[in-house]
């Protein structure tokens, strides 16, 4: 039969079923009678196909299933699709079975949803939220999982269709099973002259309960415990805590007296004994809910004789005569339930649909399913209304019944196998009766289930992990109310944005607008991509300083690109401005963005956003420290501060590189780990992130102002109090420490302070003129602004100019920043030096405008340690830079531009291609590698220029330009005046050539740079202007334009830079 004709016998419309020619099971044991009008009982449904499947029928399902996914998502027969198959057709052969990614478990539960031939609610199978709970072990932690998803989807009433997946049928014997029929069920208790009070229909399962040790109250309407299994483990029994359970006390609109019937009835109907075949895997506990058509209530549970079988007493009540029922009275008084629960479900504000609206929008469904997939499973007998059936449009529809997968199937009768499973049992005592009472799980709901909520994508890209530290701190927030997940943007495919809803991204800017180096394979891609995302809400925060000339540059790209591809911003993009304080603002947007979330999913704990972020806003009765018993490791703490894998290096030596006569120093610094002892991972290119001491005379000054200053080498937690929880609890920005330990190591105590320490400060200053002093600085972003860049102050700066200041060693844990490590770029290559890492350290020395001199803090410090042998530990970082390495093609041309310290990578790169000239690969050829480096004078700052004249003569560098800017009678020369010079080579090289150039330097430099290349782009090469920057624009998309730009950093004149 190719297609079915099904006719509408109200409009005489038909409609044709193809789809009928899936279905891979027949729906009638004998092929000679139709069972369709039987309410089928599982005990009669014989054991699913699936129980006893080999490997090849599991495969034949599971790609069927990948098929449908794929398609599902317009990438049917891509390479990801084709990719896929084979993975999971290998793991099949390999295990017998397969891991069915989140993404596909939700198309396939939403999907078996859509296939439930007795379901007429199908219109909403899109808005189905699946809860991944197949990572569980124990039954506890089922309990667990299902009290989050009663909670969530009861939502206060406004009830929510939801599904939690446990794991998967491995061995029969091994299965995770909820032998409830559903969540919440009265129990049923038969009473010695035979009558039953309770709920008939749970007579077996309720003496199962009492079996297990449970004993209820012997009431109508008492909700039994929750029987599970895990692992095929014996069952446990667990209680659901009276507090998620929301029931609705029936009334009618017009009787007072329906109230006195003491009837109600739960909100959520959440099935759990059925089992979820999907992709050739079974769940046999895969519970889920929509909310209830009045008539399941009113008709069936109340009203049917082996149910409450109310009706003739609601009849009497009426006053109608119930002896003949000629009278049509059972007809009246089943009107008049269901209008009463209808009424009383509206009236306490509990989701409920009436059956002329489901039948009207089943219909509405089943044509669209014809449309978009060419019919829909029905079984007619279950679809059609108990009451009001021929005034409802379903009856007059023809249906067809029939199977396709992913699908809900019955299982074996659950109180049938229990008492099988109890009567074996040999020892009863080994069944775990361990009965959860209200008051414990109160405190365990507080524990996240972190698979079960709404999900939520956290990107970041980040260049010294400021952007992620923010990040995982937005996920701890988000996580409160979410499945949060905090991924880089280098390890998110752009295409997984089709599968996503709620979208936040944390990320700051590299040099002139550029992506951070972990996220420039995501800008590409995502700069190419063309599909929709509509389906997408997301918020943009934004990262950066406005020393730079195109603030948050990066984050701005990313906010256009997502807003321009579809996506709903939730709220404005935020930029924070490294100089000004990132903190406050990032705490104003995460609450906002937490606030909009719930809103946007009807989550309820929105309303406490105050409590959301551990906030760092001072208020004296919110922080105090307790002594500890000990202070953690500095590798260790550093580590658990700043997210990196720490190691520790010794300074094997310390060389000035300039001239005597420079007045400047600029450093090579051999460094060899103390943790490491072989041949250290790193490449040419890479960072290397130094995690610098603080002065231990400002650490001094510090300390004599405080107030509470601990027993001298006590170990101390900063603690917080949450007015939410009403307790204390630890901070988690600080590791135990001593105070010593955390001025010197964790705070930055050099950094001027923000607007809102001031705040702080003026509450702990005893002079009013202080006070208001301060508080006006706090205040007035104008008076601010000149203070501090007049004086650039440290916290030492503004304890000596306010003295009345007595500071809490609270305030110092909490209100400083921390201290964060400086990035200076790798200047030499493993394969040249295995067990060492060179660094070009240029000493930082500034001047502010009152006319003091500061010393920067990091070069300083490495500057005296590499005096005198000094051997204390450096903790360090090495960070990957992939995106600035010499090209896999060594025969292209190198273009290297750097000025001053600059030139340090490029160190790196000559060694690497040193050792390469002198082991040669089989076929290799090198192309030219060309170093341009500003200088100050010849033979004073020309920093390696040994080095660079050896080079030379190995034939590594081809060519070698320097530019001097400060040589006596002779005219300023900059890099940008030797590629003019060099014009036709560059143009050769970069465009006809394909090759790469790097560019390490300052953010001016590097902007002359780029109007230099434009201009030989123009000329060289005859194109217009916009055909040259088009060219940049590709140079930068490929990967062939390399830049590592050290910025402005203070608003003052520097005397040296730092790289």
């Amino acid at each position: 039969m190719k297609k079915l004709a099904l006719r509408n016998y109200t409009n005489g419309t038909v409609m044709t079923d193809t789809l009928h020619k899936e279905s891979k099971q027949s729906i009638c044991p004998m092929a000679s009678i139709c069972t369709g009008a039987f309410v089928i009982k599982p005990s009669t449904v014989p054991p699913q196909e699936a129980t006893d499947r080999n490997n090849d029928q599991i495969q034949v399902e599971a790609l069927d299933f990948i098929d449908q996914y794929y398609c599902h998502l317009n990438r049917k027969d891509s390479e990801e699709h084709l990719q896929r198959k084979v993975v999971v057709a290998q793991a099949i052969q390999d295990t017998g079975t397969y891991h069915i990614e989140y993404d596909e478990l939700v198309f396939g539960a939403k999907t078996a949803w859509r296939n439930a031939s007795r379901c007429s609610g199908r219109i909403q199978w899109k808005n189905l939220q699946v809860f991944d709970a197949r990572e569980i072990q124990t039954a506890e932690e089922m309990f667990r999982a299902i009290c989050h998803h009663l909670t969530w989807a009861t939502n206060g009433g406004n009830i929510r269709s939801a599904m939690t997946v446990f794991p998967a049928r491995t061995n029969k014997k091994k299965d995770f099973r909820i032998w409830n029929s559903q969540f919440i069920r009265y129990a049923g208790y038969r009473m010695p002259g035979g009558h039953i009070i309770g709920d008939p229909s749970n007579l077996s399962f309720t003496q199962i309960c009492e079996r297990l040790g449970w004993k209820g109250k012997g009431g109508h309407f008492d909700v039994l415990p929750l029987v599970l299994s895990a692992n095929g483990e014996p069952p446990e029994l667990f209680e659901i805590p009276k507090e998620i359970i929301l029931e609705v006390e029936l009334t009618h609109p017009r009787f007072d007296w329906f109230k006195e019937l003491g009837l109600k009835w739960y909100a959520v109907p959440v099935v759990s004994n059925m089992l979820f075949d999907c992709g050739g895997l079974e769940f046999p506990a895969a519970p889920f809910n929509g909310w209830y058509m009045g008539t399941e209530i009113g008709a069936r549970n109340l009203c049917d004789v082996q149910r409450y079988n109310i009706l003739e007493i609601v009849g009497q009540r009426m006053g109608l005569d119930c002896r003949s029922s000629v009278n049509l009275w059972k007809d009246l008084a089943l009107v008049e339930v269901n209008i009463a629960v209808l009424h009383s479900y509206q009236k306490a504000g509990v989701s409920i649909v009436d059956h002329h609206t489901v039948a009207d929008s089943f219909v509405q469904f089943m044509l669209q399913e014809a449309k978009t997939r060419g019919g829909c499973p029905a079984d007619w007998v279950w679809i059609v209304p108990p009451i009001s059936g021929s005034i409802t449009p379903v009856f007059h529809q023809e249906m067809v019944n029939y199977t396709i997968k992913p699908s809900f199937d019955y299982q074996e009768d659950p109180p049938l196998l229990l008492l099988n499973q109890l009567d074996k049992e040999k020892n009863m005592k080994n069944l775990v009766f361990g009965i959860f009472r209200a008051v414990l799980l109160a405190s365990k709901l507080k524990m996240k289930i972190r698979k079960c909520r709404p999900k939520c994508l956290i990107l970041f890209a980040s260049e010294t992990g400021k952007s992620e530290q923010f990040a995982r701190r937005l996920e701890a927030t988000m996580g409160r109310a979410f499945n949060a997940r905090t991924v880089c943007m280098e390890d998110y495919p752009v295409n997984s944005f089709l599968q996503e809803q709620l979208v936040l991204v944390v990320t700051s800017t590299f040099g002139l607008g550029s992506p951070p180096l972990n996220g420039e394979t995501f800008f590409r891609a995502l700069e190419s991509f063309e599909k929709n995302l509509s389906n997408i809400r997301f918020a943009v925060f934004g990262l950066g300083s406005k020393a730079y000339p195109r603030f948050c540059a990066f984050a701005v790209h990313i906010d256009n690109l997502l807003r321009n591809l579809g996506g709903q911003r939730m709220t404005s993009l935020v930029k924070a401005d490294s100089l000004s304080g990132q903190e406050k603002p990032f705490v104003k947007w995460s609450r906002q963005v937490y606030n909009e979330a719930c809103a946007l999913y009807g989550l309820l704990t929105f309303k406490h956003a105050d409590d959301i972020e551990v906030t760092t806003e001072w208020h004296e009765e919110r922080f105090r420290y307790t002594v500890v018993g000990k202070e953690e490791d500095i590798i260790k703490g550093l580590s658990e501060i700043h997210g990196y894998q720490m190691q520790s290096f010794n300074i094997i030596s310390s060389t000035n590189l300039q001239a005597k006569s420079s007045g400047l120093r600029s450093l090579s610094v051999k460094l060899q780990s103390t943790t490491n002892k072989d041949k250290l991972v790193y490449q040419h290119g890479d960072h290397m992130l130094i995690f610098p001491t603080n002065n231990i005379a400002m650490v001094t000054a510090i300390i004599q102002r405080i107030k509470d200053l601990p027993l001298c080498g006590a170990a101390v937690q900063l603690e917080t109090f949450s007015v939410k929880h009403n307790a204390w609890g630890s901070h988690p920005r600080l590791p135990p420490c001593t105070i010593q330990m955390a001025l010197l190591h964790y705070l930055d105590i050099t950094k001027p302070p923000t607007q809102d320490m001031l705040k702080g400060l003026a509450q702990l200053a005893t002079n009013n003129k202080e006070h208001n002093r301060l508080i006006t600085l706090a205040k007035n972003e104008e008076a601010y602004l000149q203070w501090r860049d007049y004086k650039m102050p440290t916290i030492v700066d503004v304890l000596s100019e306010f003295q009345s200041i007595q500071l809490p060693v609270a305030f110092l844990l909490s209100q400083l920043p921390i201290l964060e490590p400086r990035c200076f770029s790798v200047s030499s290559s493993p394969d040249v030096h295995p067990n060492e890492i060179h660094l070009t350290v240029g000493v930082l020395q500034y001047r502010t405008n009152d006319g003091r001199l500061h010393d920067g803090l990091c070069t300083t410090w490495l500057e005296n340690l590499g005096q005198n042998n000094n051997t204390t530990t450096i903790p360090c970082a090495i960070k990957l830079h992939k995106t600035f390495q010499l090209p896999h093609d060594a025969g292209v041309p190198v273009l290297m531009l750097g000025i001053g310290t600059g030139i340090a990578p490029f160190r790196g790169f000559w060694q690497h291609r040193y050792y390469q000239m002198i082991h040669p690969m089989p076929g290799i050829k090198f192309g030219p590698m060309t170093l341009f480096h500003g200088c100050r004078q010849k033979g004073v700052d020309d920093l390696y220029s040994q080095e660079i004249s050896l080079m030379q003569e190995s034939k590594v560098l081809t060519s070698v330009h320097y530019a001097y800017s400060r040589m006596p009678g002779q005219p300023r020369i900059y890099i940008q005046h030797l590629l003019c010079e060099q014009a036709q080579t560059t143009y050769e090289q970069l465009v006809v050539q394909e090759g790469h150039i790097y560019i390490c330097g300052s953010i001016t430099m590097a902007m002359d740079v780029r109007k230099t290349l434009l201009n030989i782009l123009c000329e060289e090469g005859n194109m217009t202007t916009d055909k040259a920057q088009n060219y940049m624009e590709l140079l930068r998309k490929s990967g062939r334009y390399h830049e590592e730009l050290f910025g402005l950093g203070y608003p003052h004149h520097r005397l040296n830079h730092i790289k």
